[in-house]
């Protein structure tokens, strides 16, 4: 980082204003869009000139218009943005069904950690101990998915 620049990150909300500046074409109407003041805008703003060392909006009686600069960042910007977006539906899937693995102990060591690699499953899968009959017993009403034994069922 250059020490002729602020030090201030740059945040979603100096890209937030930038994008509603460009869409909006004022400051003002910005500041409505985000339920903002046009002050509030304009600080961001500000800040992120500062922080470029650049202008990034032209300002003047007809309203305001991203600088070149300007329409750079506000490129980067959405597709922040875009990612932000994008990470925050991933809360909104539905988790992954957890494999449930039922194995004699002798596998737990190298065999099950093997088997969940190959199978992609990220852990935690879920691993229970057991006997052969057991784990038979066990997939056979659905309580595992899988079971590693000494013995073919």
């Amino acid at each position: 980082m250059s020490p002729y620049h602020d030090e201030m990150e740059i945040g979603i909300g100096h890209v937030e204003a930038l994008l509603a500046i460009d869409e909006h074409g004022s400051f003002t109407r910005a500041g409505e869009a985000l339920g903002l003041t046009q002050s509030a805008v304009s600080r961001a703003i500000a800040a992120l000139e500062r922080r470029l060392a650049a202008p990034v909006v032209h300002r003047g009686q007809a309203g305001a218009s991203l600088t070149a600069l300007g329409r750079e960042a506000a490129a980067h910007g959405r597709a922040a943005v875009e990612h932000l977006h994008a990470i925050e539906a991933l809360a909104d899937r539905e988790p992954l069904p957890r494999l449930r693995v039922g194995a004699v102990s002798s596998a737990l060591v190298r065999l099950v950690p093997q088997t969940l690699v190959r199978l992609g499953q990220e852990p935690p899968a879920l691993v229970v101990q057991g006997e052969d009959d057991e784990l038979a017993s066990w997939l056979a009403t659905g309580t595992i998915d899988l079971a590693i034994t000494t013995t073919p069922h």
